[in-house]
């Protein structure tokens, strides 16, 4: 059986838009706006395989979106930032908690990346949510440095 991603209980919706702006009803509507997003943006599940990437995050990947589904985040961002990002991705599965913003460098750039959990209806983390933004120059060391606590929770709880 097909089933879909579970996505995460959101707040009221707003008023669907007028009949001046069809373009932007339903999940085409979503992926225009999510894709003119100036920074990369992905989902991923417990499995650590990509639900969702932005167009800004799958330029930076050099993938086509037929390429995307179940892709690995190894291969969405390559080893060593793939590699980190899957082992950020298990600790918010595992602690329940968004991870604080961090800078990291890619691809002789600066970002400022940032993990939210996506819930369902009942309170599960279903899925990560990992927004990049490109900052201008190198973000100070004393912004966005991660800890062990952030990664596996205070030690003893």
């Amino acid at each position: 059986l097909g089933r879909q991603a579970p996505v995460a209980e959101a707040p009221p919706a707003a008023p669907a838009p007028g009949p001046d702006l069809p373009w932007l009803q339903g999940h085409e509507g979503l992926a225009r706006i999510l894709d003119a997003v100036p920074a990369q943006l992905s989902l991923t599940d417990r499995e650590g395989r990509c639900l969702y990437a932005n167009a800004a995050c799958l330029a930076e990947a050099g993938l086509a979106p037929a390429e995307l589904p179940g892709c690995s985040a190894i291969r969405l961002f390559g080893p060593e930032r793939g590699a980190r990002s899957r082992q950020q991705d298990q600790s918010v599965f595992e602690t329940g908690r968004a991870l604080p913003a961090y800078r990291e460098e890619a691809a002789g750039r600066w970002l400022l990346t940032r993990k939210t959990p996506l819930r369902d209806a009942a309170g599960h983390v279903v899925a990560v949510l990992t927004t990049s933004f490109e900052v201008a120059g190198p973000v100070p060391e004393s912004l966005g440095q991660i800890r062990p606590d952030d990664l596996h929770g205070p030690a003893g709880g």
